[in-house]
């Protein structure tokens, strides 16, 4: 489960990605994972799956910056400098996890 920095996603699966790890202070980032191999289970005539995700922030020695649990497309800020953010991918059905992370740098 590979994580890009791309452009505004507006649909699973096409992405534009962003080339460079740098980024100006301030400037909107999106972090890109796409959750494959997840279990999924009956509803009526549908098939759903259950994914929770947890983010955080991390500096270039893996300090915690910001954490956001259970994340829903939300804004998570991180200071100038060396940055990890990385996401626990919990799949509720089958009780696997997944854990893509990306390295950016804030100038």
């Amino acid at each position: 489960m590979p994580a890009n920095r791309v452009h505004p996603v507006h649909s699973l699966g096409p992405f534009s990605p962003v080339v460079t790890s740098l980024s100006a202070s301030g400037v909107k980032m999106t972090s890109y994972a796409e959750a494959v191999g997840f279990g999924g289970r009956k509803n009526g005539d549908l098939w759903e799956t259950d994914v929770a995700i947890d983010v955080a922030v991390k500096d270039k020695d893996g300090a915690v910056l910001q954490r956001a649990q259970d994340f829903t497309k939300q804004r998570v800020g991180s200071p100038r400098g060396e940055c990890i953010v990385g996401s626990i991918m919990r799949d509720k059905v089958t009780g696997k996890s997944g854990t893509p992370s990306l390295p950016f740098i804030v100038r």
